[in-house]
């Protein structure tokens, strides 16, 4: 089952879970897992990249 959740597309099937999200000004991050939830990431060393981000 594909769903939008605010600003990213969520894929999941069997137990698995694939997000697909705005990265950057011209990019996207797909960042896949089988628990539950996807686990956050602490990306502030990457703040001065996402300053134009498309959200």
């Amino acid at each position: 089952m594909i769903i939008q959740q605010d600003d990213r597309l969520v894929f999941t099937y069997d137990g698995e879970k694939l997000v697909i999200e705005p990265w950057g000004l011209n990019a996207f991050r797909v960042r896949a897992t089988n628990y539950p939830k996807v686990q956050p990431v602490d990306l502030t060393m990457y703040d001065h990249l996402l300053a134009g981000e498309a959200r």
